[in-house]
């Protein structure tokens, strides 16, 4: 299917009962627009659980050489069909399904800062007036390390300089505007201290093109080089896109929360959510422990691309280990 025709209201529509189970959310944009912005942003992490394998698999098979414009229309059917994807295909989903609903929303991004070194983009979802003219929400339908399962209406963080928006599985949000940018912090349940997770950025970042199904990740690298700091200027370079795209191509990440619980996945490595809301970790031994481990609790990600990036990319990872 081509760009177009995966991203027609039908087809997303049909996501949204299928895989998401929202039933009429038409009427539900109508009667209650903020309860449908809450209801849709969890629905993605309880059953589109964010996860690089398509994204990765899909770029190794692509014979092209420039890899900053990539055909998107495999990882969004991936997204559609219920297996999930990177916070890129989950947010355009997002929007061009908001979009169908009537409601004013665009892919933005925000930049990560989970260590020094490794700042990477993320892609989100905001929404224009929803309950009047002029306010602003977030929404986030997928993070590797922090769920966030509503809506946050970014005009009230902006009135009140700092807005507490609670607990989300194993980790407690808060956002903060600074003056030039939000801000969103993250804290485990068994932490003391918040932790930055990235800086949001407003401008319209939905760089996909339907047409040809191409995303331009080299105009929205221009983007940022023209809108932000000094050091994120030495980031948009062909290094710093090599080097994030040997993280993403040599680890397996995959993260979702069905019931509202964290189940994560990172390399051989499992965890779990408690009754406390702490992460239990076990270390799996096999690949084809991993396998089944993914597939029982992320049942629609039981396919062949799963065997192929386990098979390919841990037997180098770990050799005789798995």
């Amino acid at each position: 299917m081509s760009v177009k025709d995966l991203l027609s209201e039908a087809s997303l529509l049909g996501f949204c009962a299928r895989v998401l189970r929202i039933e009429n959310p038409v009427a539900m944009s109508r009667s209650d627009p903020v309860a449908l912005l809450h209801r849709l942003v969890r629905a993605y992490h309880e059953h589109c659980p964010f996860n690089n394998v398509s994204d990765v698999v899909e770029q190794a098979s692509d014979s092209q050489q420039n890899k900053l414009q990539i055909r998107v229309a495999p990882q969004l059917a991936s997204v559609i069909r219920g297996e999930g994807g990177t916070c890129a295909y989950l947010s355009i989903t997002l929007y061009k399904l908001l979009t169908h609903l009537g409601f004013h929303s665009y892919v933005a991004i925000a930049i990560t800062r989970n260590k020094p070194g490794m700042e990477m983009l993320h892609f989100v979802v905001l929404v224009r007036d929803v309950r009047h003219h002029g306010d602003l929400w977030f929404l986030d339908p997928g993070t590797r390390i922090a769920p966030l399962f509503q809506a946050v209406p970014l005009s009230d963080v902006r009135k009140r300089s700092e807005l507490d928006v609670g607990r989300s599985s194993f980790v407690h949000n808060k956002f903060t505007w600074e003056g030039d940018f939000f801000r969103r912090y993250y804290k485990p349940i068994n932490a003391d201290l918040f932790s930055l997770f990235y800086e949001l950025y407003l401008d319209d970042n939905t760089i996909i093109n339907e047409d040809d199904g191409i995303m331009d990740y080299e105009r929205l690298s221009q983007s940022i080089v023209a809108a932000y700091s000094e050091s994120m200027r030495k980031r948009q370079t062909s290094s710093a896109v090599d080097t994030v795209d040997k993280f993403w191509s040599q680890n397996f990440l995959c993260s979702g929360y069905p019931e509202g619980r964290g189940v994560l996945f990172v390399n051989d490595r499992m965890q779990i959510e408690d009754d406390s809301g702490r992460l239990v970790t076990t270390t799996l031994r096999s690949k084809e422990e991993l396998k089944d481990q993914v597939t029982k609790y992320y049942p629609n990600l039981k396919t062949e691309k799963l065997n192929w990036f386990i098979d390919h990319f841990w037997n180098a990872k770990y050799n005789s280990k798995l």
